[in-house]
């Protein structure tokens, strides 16, 4: 019955969707679209995975409809129209981004070489991943100072030089610089998370760019889908690396996308044991807790011992749990859990309002401005919204701060720009000052 209700509300969705957005492939149908057909697939228990009891099922479509329905009156509600008036001219300052990346750069080479030495020694990037998650040759100070300044501040630089490589077919140095920082991250801490969220920056990009016409799309972006293709070989190269159970890669692709809807079930079924009981509801320590972090960790200097509720839960989730007989997976729980945590049954309603308002807020801002700051950012959340499957992503320090540094970054650019403009009126007027006394002479 409940995989009959789940095909149901599938249809409607995509053929509402179709309709609301005038288009098939739209971002609300992306997100939905994934949801659904993992919960459905899970449904089934394939490669012996624990069926989750029917309460999953039931809070994962309350999730759904809210995001659906608040999607929908956000963006009747603030919708804008696109006039020429609101176009403006970008020009971005190239130099900044490539002083940004290059200090990236080499602050990370230290940590990319102790990872090569590793690979090296022992021959894995689940080696390297164990020993940076384990803070083997990192200490708690230096990964906080990495996670909310060198990570994202080099992620922010890569998402502009990328999206202006889709815009204007231009390979700036910010771009290839990026690409061996980005380089240095894998080596540094075995993960492909970086990775697989610039790939799916760029197939947003093309696709928003070329409006969905796969036609022109291919015609027209050839190199690009050769380099997806590539990132898509080195994706697959690391997860082999980091095999699941020994099962292959596609059982690994099949339990990273449905193991957080089979571990939620886990959860769902023992509250008492996962606190997801009203009085150990957090009330929006977590949704909050990307901000506080930073702040949280200096108090901790101080001896004043208070956590973000990012690392409340994370005291639960970082445990290991069996999702079938030979497979353990811990963290990806998807974002229904922080939301529980939150504010009980209520945050499956909070939650979706909260992030389709903003999604629809950045959609509107990037249709408005067109802008390469406007894509940065919609494409930013975007990317981190269709991985909500995984985990709520707003929670992490990191991602917060490459929203700011995507931010200042833009304020950079127009301070500068406009320093130079007034520069150049300045000698402007000094010239014309000096003409029109040659002149009198």
């Amino acid at each position: 019955m409940i995989l009959i209700i789940y095909i149901i509300l599938f249809i409607i969705s995509l053929i509402a969707n179709s309709y609301i957005y005038h288009k098939k492939l739209n971002f609300v149908n992306l997100v939905m679209a994934l949801w659904f057909i993992t919960s459905i697939l899970s449904m089934f228990g394939f490669y012996g995975m624990y069926i989750p009891p029917k309460i999953t099922y039931v809070y994962i479509a309350i999730t759904l409809i809210a995001f659906q329905i608040f999607s929908f009156i956000f963006y009747k509600t603030k919708k804008n129209k696109k006039t020429i008036e609101n176009e403006k001219k970008e020009e971005i300052n190239w130099k900044i981004m490539n002083i940004a990346i290059i200090i990236c750069i080499i602050i990370m080479s230290y940590f990319a070489f102790i990872g090569l030495k590793i690979f090296i020694t022992e021959g894995s990037f689940s080696n390297i991943r164990d020993a940076w998650l384990n803070r083997e040759f990192i200490d708690n100070k230096i990964q906080m100072l990495l996670t909310i300044a060198v990570m994202p501040l080099g992620m922010a630089v890569g998402i502009y030089s990328v999206i202006d490589y889709v815009e204007n077919k231009k390979i700036r140095l910010s771009l290839i610089l990026y690409i061996c920082f980005l380089a240095e991250i894998i080596i540094a801490t075995g993960a492909r998370g970086k990775l697989v969220f610039i790939a799916g920056i760029m197939i947003i990009a093309v696709l928003d760019k070329n409006k969905n016409d796969m036609k022109n799309l291919i015609k027209e972006n050839k190199k690009l889908i050769i380099f997806l293709l590539l990132i898509l070989l080195i994706i697959v190269g690391i997860t082999l690396q980091r095999n699941l159970s020994g099962k292959g890669f596609f059982y690994n692709i099949y339990a990273y996308f449905t193991g957080s809807i089979h571990l939620f079930g886990k959860y769902l079924k023992s509250p008492d044991e996962y606190l997801l009981t009203q009085q150990n509801c957090l009330y929006g320590q977590v949704l909050i807790s990307g901000f506080l972090y930073p702040i949280t960790f200096i108090l901790q200097l101080f001896g004043i011992h208070i956590k973000a509720g990012i690392y409340i839960i994370n005291e639960v989730t970082q445990n290991f749990i069996p999702i079938s007989d030979n497979t353990q997976i811990n963290n990806n729980v998807t974002f229904l859990y922080s939301a529980l945590r939150d504010f009980g049954v209520l945050g499956l309603i909070i939650y979706p309002a909260i992030i389709s308002y903003f999604f629809i807020t950045f959609y509107n801002k990037k249709e408005k401005e067109n802008s390469i700051y406007s894509k940065s950012i919609y494409y930013y959340f975007l990317i981190n919204v269709i991985f909500l499957l995984f985990d709520f992503n707003f929670s992490n320090p990191a991602t917060i701060f490459t929203f700011m540094y995507i931010y200042i970054l833009n304020k950079l650019n127009i301070k500068i720009n406009k320093q130079i403009a007034d520069k150049q009126h300045s000698r402007e007027s000094i010239n014309e000052k000096n003409n029109y006394k040659n002149n009198r002479n």
